[in-house]
């Protein structure tokens, strides 16, 4: 599922890539990938103008990964 979120990501499918990403998370994927899941959904949220939506993944991954690699990024998204 992640996989799949690369590819539609990559072919400008930005709600179909966050769907695979939240897809993948709900599988309980290893920390890592979940942690990589989690930013990649709310960032094709983002990009598909679904901002509210892409505000509460960049939140979770914040309350999730306080110290996780994407935490700038998803400091960017969770602000009102």
């Amino acid at each position: 599922l992640f996989t799949l979120g690369r590819v539609e990501a990559a072919r400008g499918r930005r709600a179909a890539a966050a769907g695979a990403f939240e897809r993948c998370l709900d599988k309980q994927p290893s920390p890592a990938l979940a942690e990589d899941a989690l930013a990649e959904a709310a960032l094709e949220r983002s990009r598909a103008g679904q901002t509210p939506r892409a505000r509460a993944l960049a939140q979770r991954y914040l309350a999730r990964f306080p110290h996780g690699l994407h935490v700038a990024r998803m400091r960017e998204l969770a602000q009102p």
